[in-house]
């Protein structure tokens, strides 16, 4: 599949506008950072955007394409520094990746783009060691492009597991091309074709802050994954959350910040 372009064109001066400075947002990210990332670990798509992790951290990038092709792909970042891709893998599978390989996987802006967001928990929990976490930056659909859509519905998650996303491709695509760029009729059905044919990086799934958290407990307790909601905040157009996965440690509950 292909990853999110949508993620680099969130509406930055509304994000200003209503929330503030965007050193102040960032700075909620590096905060979360230093509390839950050590030892080593990976970031998938980061591309000009990774997370700044605290000293004596080490991160792998991983990303779908060499460095060289991603800078071919999105012209649009044209003299912006990328982050150097370490591993071309699947973000949404590593199958390049032993079980327990991890301490922390980041993915920031990514759920969205996944057909089967199940799928991609159960990926990353797979190749963190117990005890490690996953942190998450996923946009509030209330705040983005995509306020007029609904949020996914668990079944609609559900289906997406069973077969990968692509009984419900064709509709994300002529949902996306109503809801979001505004087409009706004829030209809808064109737009969303041509999206198909170029399996193009759109936001499949959105959630708000609330949704977000049902279907990560839901995840958790009646799917069985392995991991605990550790910690989670709203930070403007999106949420940060903190995955761990299961230890012998119990895993207490957290507040929302």
């Amino acid at each position: 599949m292909m990853w999110p372009l949508s993620r680099l064109t969130l509406p930055l001066l509304y994000i200003r506008a209503r929330y503030g400075n965007l050193a102040s947002l960032s700075r909620r990210r590096e905060d979360l950072a230093r509390r839950w990332l050590s030892g080593s670990g990976i970031e998938v798509g980061a591309l000009h955007k990774p997370l700044p992790v605290p000293a004596g951290v080490r991160v792998s990038y991983v990303d779908r394409m060499s460095t060289a092709e991603l800078q071919a792909h999105y012209p649009e970042l044209s003299g912006l520094p990328l982050a150097p891709v370490d591993r071309v893998d699947n973000g949404e599978r590593l199958e390049t990746f032993a079980d327990g390989s991890q301490n922390f996987v980041i993915g920031n802006h990514l759920l969205e783009h996944c057909e089967d967001p199940i799928g991609v928990l159960s990926a990353w929990m797979r190749v963190l060691q117990p005890g490690g976490v996953a942190y998450m930056a996923v946009p509030d659909k209330r705040f983005t492009f995509d306020s007029k859509r609904l949020p996914t519905h668990w079944t609609h998650f559900l289906a997406d597991r069973h077969d990968g996303g692509i009984g419900s491709r064709s509709a994300h695509y002529r949902e996306w091309a109503e809801t979001v760029e505004g087409l009706t009729g004829a030209a809808a059905a064109v737009r969303a074709q041509s999206l198909l044919a170029a399996r193009y990086s759109i936001h499949f799934h959105v959630w708000t802050t609330a949704t977000l958290v049902a279907f990560l407990e839901r995840c958790s307790h009646e799917l069985k994954l392995d991991f605990a909601l550790r910690d989670r905040l709203r930070n403007g157009v999106e949420t940060l959350v903190i995955l761990r996965k299961h230890s012998a440690a119990q895993d207490g509950p957290v507040a929302p910040r």
